[in-house]
């Protein structure tokens, strides 16, 4: 997905046009059957953390 395409809160895998909705990791439209895991992001000092 690092190469999908984001709109709004949606994101589109290009490879199999499955769309997910990034707040929730929600499967909007398939192929796709399982949600995406969802992690805490924040920029501090231009730096992105992740929180896993």
């Amino acid at each position: 997905l690092s190469g999908g395409l984001l709109t709004g809160t949606t994101l589109m895998c290009q490879c199999h046009g499955s769309r997910f909705d990034i707040t929730t990791g929600g499967v909007i439209s398939g192929p796709a059957t399982q949600p995406l895991h969802v992690y805490q992001a924040a920029e501090v000092d231009g730096d992105v953390q992740i929180r896993a």
